[in-house]
């Protein structure tokens, strides 16, 4: 499989301003020597471990081991940065390596954790049933991890790139409406289902918006960091499920719910996986082998503008519905 330092997005379109028609990527092939040392094959194996890993890690916090999952997620958000680094320079004496760049992946990998999969890990093993303050972090943390990736689409004079801001747009105001319903209803977004040590639930996202979200990401992730990242995708999923079978484990049947909307359960796994991508990814990468990205393609540039009508579809529901309890019988389980 070509490495992510040869492959070029020529379909990802030119920069703008610029003729050139290649995304941006590291200027040498840092995997080389573990290439020598290992084989080819060995380092793809290398990696798919990796991110084996990194879903376990995801489906641990959702049904047994939250609470060693984020021990175990801030260890190596603290470890696998500076470990690549320090590999790079002294073990494939990579000359490229550029330290402010380098520092500041760290800085952000250590936001990701801090303020995305470690508060949301210790809120479902803590005792309260609901949080006002860490929902209103949940709310800034999801809408500024959707608006930072504006940054990328206007480098880019595509089709995907002029939408898929559109999308991020309808993303970011159908989750504010039922955020500031939910204020001002007296309802708490991040919630409990089952009690003290149940299952986290976060109301602003219902299904409808995590189809066309997780459309987007996908479409985002493999067009400007590598194919791989849909693997980000593939373990919310799978969390999310997860934490539907314990409700359905627990007695609190989704279907007996009719408001409880399978969505509810999406905030969790993803800050999860978020935190334990950011604190998995610096081994991947090490290996220098990942997916080629995904061009702007016309296949690519439908998905994009149906992604633009499913949100646009639930943000018509966001202010068209009344954000309430999902059901009266989860008053009594919460």
């Amino acid at each position: 499989r070509p490495s992510r330092h040869s492959h070029s997005a020529a379909g990802g379109g030119a920069k703008r301003g610029s003729d050139s028609s290649a995304h941006p990527g590291p200027r040498c092939d840092m995997a080389q020597p573990l290439v020598d040392a290992m084989g080819p094959e060995a380092v793809l194996y290398l990696q798919y471990a990796v991110h084996a890993a990194f879903v376990l890690l995801v489906l641990a916090a959702s049904y047994p081991l939250p609470l060693s999952t984020a021990v175990v997620v801030a260890v190596l958000a603290l470890v696998t940065q500076p470990l690549q680094v320090l590999v790079r320079i002294h073990a494939y004496d990579d000359q490229d390596v550029d330290v402010p760049y380098e520092v500041l992946t760290f800085i952000k990998q250590l936001l990701v954790v801090g303020f995305g999969a470690l508060p949301v890990l210790f809120f479902r093993v803590s005792d309260a049933t609901q949080h006002w303050a860490l929902g209103r972090v949940a709310y800034g943390a999801l809408t500024v991890n959707l608006l930072w990736t504006l940054v990328y689409e206007s480098q880019y004079a595509t089709f995907c790139a002029y939408v898929q801001p559109v999308n991020v747009v309808l993303a970011c105001t159908a989750l504010a409406v039922r955020f500031f319903h939910a204020e001002r209803g007296g309802f708490a977004p991040l919630r409990k289902v089952g009690g003290p040590r149940g299952i986290p639930i976060f109301t602003a996202t219902p299904l409808s918006w995590v189809v066309p979200y997780t459309a987007w990401s996908v479409i985002f992730a493999s067009t400007y960091i590598d194919g791989d990242a849909i693997s980000q995708a593939f373990a919310f999923w799978m969390g999310m499920f997860a934490q539907m079978w314990l409700v359905d484990r627990a007695g609190a049947r989704p279907g007996a719910l009719p408001g409880l909307n399978p969505g509810y359960h999406w905030l969790f796994p993803r800050a999860v996986a978020l935190g334990a991508y950011a604190s998995t990814a610096p081994l991947a990468r090490l290996t220098g082998y990942l997916a080629p990205r995904l061009t702007c393609s016309p296949a690519i540039t439908v998905a994009a503008a149906l992604t633009a009508v499913l949100f646009a579809t639930d943000l018509a529901i966001a202010v068209y519905d009344r954000v309430r309890l999902p059901s009266s019988r989860v008053h009594e389980l919460v």
